[in-house]
């Protein structure tokens, strides 16, 4: 994995990332404008318009920081993630076309999930995020693979608290094809399948639902099967039991919102 970037690494990309995104969004809304044309050179105009949304898109991956999410219980290797901690308006957070690097998990990964409380008012140009429930929850069926251990830690996003929680097992799950079946990375449409070098191997979709969680965190810890690291701990270090857990009993919905234009709904959380 990636080593967590450096303080002056996320200054670079706080400076640059409104500057990219609005060239990248300007571009797009011309593209889109010229797409409806007849023109010939309008549509040619328009191709040159999504290319330069493209290049947009490859510059704001290119400078998103590493953040450091977990450590393997496994082999205490740090997990980072590239993740914009500027604000939700970040395309790193956009659920119908996120822009991240491809990351390359640890031998151990399993799945990366989380939560997030959200600091309202929203900001509108957060078109459409799905954050994760408002308070941190576990997924049981990712303990049904043996030897699997969940860690949460806390990450700041902007003026909003991110839980991530990353699953780790050291049997991973099998399904047709070689593939493990997890779940949709966090505030992502889809995830990467990777074999046990990291390599990428295949895409997968699978969305969790608020039946899909278990918000009940202390028989997880007491069992071991879900550890902890402390909010604003540098050197990320796990911990074991709930005695002195932060993420017990927290205040917040335990249901998935879905941000639009930044305006918050609660649905049943349930699948359609």
């Amino acid at each position: 994995m990636s080593a967590p970037s450096t303080p002056a690494g996320f200054e670079r990309f706080r400076a640059g990332r409104d500057a990219i995104m609005e060239e990248g969004n300007q571009a797009k809304q011309q593209a889109i404008k010229l797409d409806r044309s007849a023109n010939e050179s309008d549509q040619i105009m328009a191709g040159e318009y999504w290319w330069a949304r493209h290049a947009a898109s490859d510059k704001y991956r290119a400078l998103l920081p590493n953040v450091a999410v977990s450590r393997c219980p496994f082999s205490g290797e740090l997990l980072t993630w590239a993740l914009d901690t500027v604000d939700l308006d970040g395309w790193a957070w956009n659920y119908d076309a996120t822009v991240r690097r491809m990351p390359k998990p640890p031998k151990y990964f399993l799945a990366f999930t989380g939560a997030m409380r959200l600091h309202e008012p929203v900001t509108s140009k957060a078109i459409h995020v799905e954050p994760g429930p408002g308070v941190p929850g576990v997924i049981p069926h990712l303990f049904d693979w043996p030897n699997t251990i969940g860690v949460i830690a806390q990450i700041d996003v902007g003026p909003h608290i991110g839980w991530p929680i990353v699953y780790y097992t050291s049997s991973q799950p099998a399904k047709p094809g070689g593939y493990y079946l997890g779940y949709n990375f966090w505030a992502e449409d889809d995830y990467s399948v990777h074999d046990g070098t990291g390599e990428w191997v295949g895409w997968g979709a699978r969305r969790a639902f608020t039946p899909d969680y278990d918000f009940e965190l202390e028989p997880w810890l007491d069992s071991g099967q879900l550890q902890w690291i402390q909010p604003g701990d540098d050197t990320m270090t796990l911990h074991q039991g709930s005695t002195g857990c932060p993420y017990l009993n927290l205040d917040g919905p335990r249901k998935l919102p879905t941000i639009r234009h930044g305006k918050i709904e609660y649905g049943p959380g349930y699948p359609d």
